[in-house]
């Protein structure tokens, strides 16, 4: 009898689109597909609103069940920061001046229609999140 997953699957990667200034944003994954995230990076820039901003980053099943991936370092006004959530990171966040790179869970298999959406705690309507890109490991379901 086979199991699932299989050892290896399709890499691809997915984007979506930025959304309006001052709006978090959702991924909605494909219905036919299960899949596991390797890394998800999206750009994040504030505007001059004196305040601390924090990112955190959601997977979350179709049935609700969620993993929080939060970063611990806040991003203030008027930067402009690439983030890189990257499974499987054994150390805590690096940040460098335009990066921040953060651990996420290794081995987090998703079902069709998962999504993977931002919350960003202190947003105001001037920030501005980029495209998400999000590589991912990919199978057919059965």
């Amino acid at each position: 009898m086979a199991t699932f997953p299989p050892d290896f699957g399709a890499l691809v990667q997915r984007t979506q689109a930025a959304p309006a200034a001052g709006a978090d944003t959702t991924h909605l994954g494909p219905a036919t597909v299960r899949w596991r995230i390797r890394n998800v990076s999206f750009t994040f820039t504030t505007d001059a609103t004196v305040g601390n901003r924090r990112v955190i980053l959601f997977l979350s099943t179709s049935t609700g069940s969620q993993i929080m991936c939060p970063s611990s370092i806040l991003q203030t006004a008027s930067q402009t920061i690439v983030y890189r959530f990257v499974a499987g990171m054994s150390v805590p966040a690096i940040q460098t001046l335009v990066y921040i790179v953060l651990p996420m869970p290794d081995n987090v298999i998703l079902d069709g229609q998962a999504t993977i959406n931002t919350v960003n705690e202190g947003m105001v309507a001037g920030d501005q999140i980029g495209i998400m890109n999000i590589f991912t490991e990919e199978w057919i379901r059965p």
